[in-house]
């Protein structure tokens, strides 16, 4: 009977949680992130700030304003010459459109000829039907996404405004909290639960920021792979592409095989066999990394099997949308950290 009612206890214990962390990242999240954003920063700014504090006299909130600007600076001039480098190949795909529809289309055409053996159609009638079919799809995105995305031009210029509001929110929370950091720990240590709330959340903390660390350092080694790959074949959208690649990387199911298995296949059919040859070694070649790197980075450090980090990212994207690439793993860190806590505490308290 004593196991009985042990294992229950725990069936209703990370039933409940998984409950919480649910309704608490889908509803909760999104109000709080904002200051959960901030403690964060505040929290790992805290002890430059006081050491400089302690050296200067200077107002600890003074201080983690002038740190935050420089940071802000150096990140955003990084970012600035990142994004003027993607802006400017997009802007020269865009110009040199009419001549990638050219290539495609005599693409398409050595394609028909190909295939028309296998269908029983003449070369010229499968073109036909191709095109036709890809003529009603560019009309039907014509007809329904451009005009919504024109009418919808005031809401984005909306979005950007409650960004830039978010991030002064942010940007002042994080001065409060510095400056008050001490004065609000007190207050917080008097609270019922205060010693186990720290406790769950440093590990959460610890782990969760080596999960993040973890996949930028994966994502920005296999887009440096790329860049440099497609830079030495001379492609004029070698950043482009390589951003691309390393973000969909991350994405599971996708992977580099989203972008380079079709590039591939082109460079085949144009009997560019050695191109067609990198592109699928590159993506073999990424696919290598990423399963050597995970589980050292990620999986070995926060004791998770690999496929457990795969079904924490797809479970977190079916029910979150693109953010459970990161709010995935991490509702399952903090559930799991939640549920021990909860167990142990029940334990010591019987």
């Amino acid at each position: 009977m004593g196991m009985q009612r042990e294992q229950w206890k725990t069936v209703i214990v990370v039933v409940g949680v998984t409950g919480g962390m649910y309704i608490g990242i889908k509803y909760i999240l999104p109000l709080v992130l904002p200051f959960f954003c901030a403690f964060l920063v505040a929290y790992l700014l805290r002890p430059l700030v006081r050491n400089i504090h302690a050296h200067t006299k200077l107002n600890q909130g003074a201080v983690a304003g002038g740190l935050l600007l420089i940071i802000l600076g150096v990140a955003g001039t990084a970012l600035w010459f990142l994004g003027s480098a993607l802006v400017q190949q997009f802007c020269y795909f865009i110009e040199h459109y009419g001549f990638y529809a050219g290539k495609m289309e005599l693409f398409l055409d050595q394609c028909c000829r190909s295939m028309s053996g296998v269908f029983g159609m003449e070369a010229g009638e499968l073109e036909s039907l191709f095109v036709t079919r890809m003529a009603t799809i560019a009309e039907n995105i014509e007809r329904q996404f451009v005009p919504k995305l024109m009418a919808n031009s005031w809401g984005y210029v909306r979005t950007i405004i409650e960004v830039a509001g978010v991030g002064i929110i942010i940007f002042v929370s994080i001065i409060l909290l510095v400056n008050d950091f001490d004065k609000l720990k007190e207050k917080a240590s008097h609270s019922i639960g205060y010693r186990h709330f720290v406790k769950i959340l440093k590990r959460i903390f610890h782990m969760g920021g080596m999960f993040l660390k973890a996949q930028l350092i994966i994502m920005s080694v296999i887009a440096a792979l790329c860049t440099v790959t497609f830079l030495f074949l001379k492609n004029p959208y070698a950043l482009l592409l390589g951003v691309l690649i390393g973000f969909l990387d991350a994405l599971p199911v996708l992977g580099t095989a989203v972008v380079l298995y079709p590039l591939a296949i082109v460079q085949a059919f144009q009997g560019r066999f050695l191109f067609a040859a990198v592109y699928v070694g590159l993506s073999v070649v990424c696919n290598l990394t990423r399963e050597f790197l995970e589980p050292k980075l990620i999986g070995e450090h926060l004791g998770i099997p690999a496929i457990m980090v795969l079904v924490t990212v797809y479970v977190g994207i079916r029910l979150f949308g693109v953010s459970g690439v990161i709010t995935g793993p991490f509702g399952y860190l903090a559930g799991k950290e939640i549920v021990r806590e909860l167990l142990q505490k029940g334990e010591g308290t019987s």
